[in-house]
């Protein structure tokens, strides 16, 4: 058991899914990273869209109609044909008689006459056998009508100009959707950096007033007013992080872009120019993640790498860290030391099926300074961490 100055305070913070990495092959380390732009957004709604392909199967059915509707100009030829293989052999039919008929016979009277006649039965013979054709053609072609062909022909062209019309109306309006959605995503993410400066200051001022009050310069109403306003900017950073999760689960939506391989606005990447790993270029944290800054790499390459130290300020603390887990394209962690704190922060990099990573990123602090940090402003880790994230999405499309 640990000694009770170093008693632990854990604070953990895990992402299980939602953070999505563009996917790199750890055999290519100098492919390119692919970023969403809003082009290509727009490309992916106007393909996958299915009022849009609705729109699109109308009108191809309505120019359809059209053709159809004109054909009645159009001139007709019917051709029919019989063949039959018959003999020469009478076939009895009503009113018809053979060519040939046998003799008469009977009797005849002063008072009258009586008698009968007949024909003889033709004899039957299969040869010789005869090839008996039909063969018939029509032709019709329409010269007027009363105006009842040309009326179905231009109602036909209405309905497809109209179709047109109408699939016209829907790429614009899924347009106007997309480049909605991926500006308010945009939008978003700047408020929610914005809301988690505005908390950070309120923290500050919640310390000043505190003392302020400690010393009997300011009554204790000023604590509960300027608590208050913190506890309002925190509500106000929650609020910000939802949005901006709905407006990037809107921009999908819109897109209708399939779950496994979509690319996103923010992309994820674990590159950075080419080559460099996000994690690893460790000195151009602050350029977009505010949480960070003053960081110094001990270490020519000014990269991090194995058993490499560095020392950042983040979260208050001026922290001296060293590189403890390196592995490429899979897992960065490090030991971190700070005014009575001992910290371990890891990324864990998880490949998924298509052209996506899941990020796992976990910390444990240490210490008086963590247990104060822990007392002080709980979830202060996890918003920092939250933003990091965020910010990590924006800046490999950047």
């Amino acid at each position: 058991m640990p000694p009770r100055s170093l008693t632990a305070v854990i604070l953990p913070f895990l992402v299980t899914g939602g953070l999505v990495l563009a996917a790199v092959t750890p055999d290519d380390p100098n492919a390119q990273v692919k970023s969403l732009t809003l082009g290509e957004a727009e490309a992916t709604a106007l393909r996958n869209q299915p009022s849009l392909t609705q729109a699109r199967g109308l009108l191809e059915a309505a120019e359809g109609r059209v053709e159809e509707s004109r054909a009645g100009y159009l001139p007709q030829v019917t051709l029919n044909g019989t063949y039959e293989r018959t003999t020469g052999n009478f076939a009895p039919r009503p009113g018809l008689l053979p060519s040939s008929t046998g003799g008469t016979g009977g009797t005849t009277g002063t008072g009258g006459s009586t008698g009968s006649s007949g024909a003889a039965p033709a004899s039957v013979s299969w040869n010789p056998q005869f090839n008996y054709y039909i063969l018939g053609a029509t032709a019709t072609q329409l010269i007027y009508d009363f105006g009842q062909t040309s009326g179905r022909w231009r109602s036909s062209a209405a309905s497809r100009d109209a179709a047109f019309d109408n699939t016209r109306t829907a790429e614009v309006q899924t347009l106007l959707n997309v480049r909605r959605a991926y500006f308010l995503v945009r939008a978003q993410h700047d408020l929610v950096a914005v809301a988690d400066e505005a908390v950070r200051n309120q923290e500050k001022h919640v310390e000043q007033t505190r003392a302020f009050v400690k010393t009997g310069i300011q009554p204790d109403i000023n604590l509960a007013t300027v608590l208050t306003a913190l506890a309002n900017a925190k509500v106000q950073l929650v609020t910000a992080q939802n949005n901006f999760e709905v407006a990037e689960a809107q921009r999908l939506e819109l897109c209708q872009a399939s779950a496994t391989g979509v690319r996103r606005i923010c992309h994820h990447s674990g590159y950075a120019g080419g080559s460099r790993f996000r994690f690893i270029a460790a000195a151009a944290w602050p350029n977009w993640y505010s949480n960070a800054s003053d960081v110094v790499i001990d270490d020519p390459s000014v990269q991090l790498g194995e058993d490499v130290n560095f020392s950042w300020t983040t979260f208050g603390f001026k922290i001296s860290s060293k590189v403890a887990e390196f592995a490429p394209y899979t897992r960065l962690g490090w030991y971190g030391n700070g005014d009575q704190l001992r910290a371990y922060h890891t990324w864990l990099l998880v490949p998924r099926l298509g052209d996506s990573t899941y990020v796992v990123m976990e910390e444990i602090g240490m210490g008086d300074g963590a247990r104060h940090l822990a007392q002080t402003n709980p979830g202060h880790m996890h918003r920092g961490h939250d933003l990091w994230n965020i910010s990590l999405k924006f800046a490999c499309e950047a």
